[in-house]
């Protein structure tokens, strides 16, 4: 499994393009094609195989760029993980910040729409095991995409989906029920993060590291920065803000049916300043 830096994707850009052409064209991937997730994922691509391209999207809000990164991210992932025909390549929507982990002297020379940018995969093998250092990185990138989809999460509050969590959350584990009741919990307060416009909230994941892996369980440290500003839709103002910057270990396990990863567990210490609720973090 080699990721194609941007050089050598431009080089083979009619092969990408019609990998690209026939997941969008299978209907057990896409519904519907010209849905706005798959345009996005469709622009992303062609920034990266010709960074001069114009995009509907060059002025996409932040918000609404992270809901169609995840919302296109997700079924990527339920799509690859899914026992199925090998594939020429595969892709990946990351945000600018995550780029360091995959290839931290050339993040720069990758193009970016609305802060993403495409990692596109060559030949991957789907269903052959992947090698210790191959698993590696991809456990550190569903501990990022399980991040993102925690964030998009918040920002959908009140129409939070717990399904929505599923691809990156193991639904027996701990993790995805504090998630749940964080965003059902701030639901019910009125809470919101997509309001008013100028809402600052978002996070950052500074590092990830991978440890201890064996076939039935992973553990992933990482070092989180949190800015989360919760606008009360009732009384028309702040309602209460979580900014924390910790370490947190994520317990990962692979799901039966499949090769893929999801985060069991998150551990991460209490918040410095008061909170109203149990381990309220975000």
């Amino acid at each position: 499994m080699t990721i194609l830096l941007p050089l050598e994707a431009i080089a083979r850009a009619a092969e990408i393009r019609v990998e690209l052409a026939a997941l969008l064209a299978n209907k057990a991937f896409a519904g519907r094609p010209g849905a706005a997730q798959w345009r996005f994922l469709t622009a992303c691509v062609e920034r990266l195989l010709d960074r001069d391209t114009p995009s509907e999207f060059d002025t996409l809000p932040t918000g609404r760029a992270a809901q169609l990164k995840f919302e296109a991210d997700d079924r990527l992932q339920r799509f690859y993980g899914a026992k199925g025909s090998p594939v020429k390549f595969t892709f990946q929507l990351l945000h600018q910040r995550d780029l360091a982990r995959f290839h931290p002297t050339t993040r720069d020379d990758y193009p970016l729409l609305a802060g993403y940018t495409v990692l596109i995969r060559d030949d991957p093998g789907q269903g052959a095991p992947l090698s210790p250092h191959d698993l590696k990185e991809y456990l550190a990138s569903v501990v990022a995409d399980a991040l993102a989809a925690e964030f998009a999460a918040y920002r959908a509050v009140p129409h939070f989906d717990p399904d929505a969590l599923t691809s990156r959350f193991d639904p027996d584990g701990s993790a995805w029920a504090v998630v749940k009741q964080v965003a059902v919990g701030c639901g019910d307060r009125g809470w919101v993060l997509d309001q008013p416009a100028t809402n600052p909230s978002f996070y950052r994941l500074v590092d990830v590291r991978v440890r201890d892996v064996t076939d039935q369980r992973a553990v992933a440290t990482t070092h989180e920065f949190w800015y989360l500003r919760w606008w009360d839709l009732r009384k028309a103002d702040w309602a209460y803000v979580y900014r924390e910057t910790n370490r947190q270990t994520y317990i990962l396990t692979p799901e039966i049916a499949s090769d893929r990863w999801r985060v069991f567990d998150n551990l991460y210490p209490p918040p410095r300043a008061s909170a109203p609720g149990r381990r309220f973090k975000r």
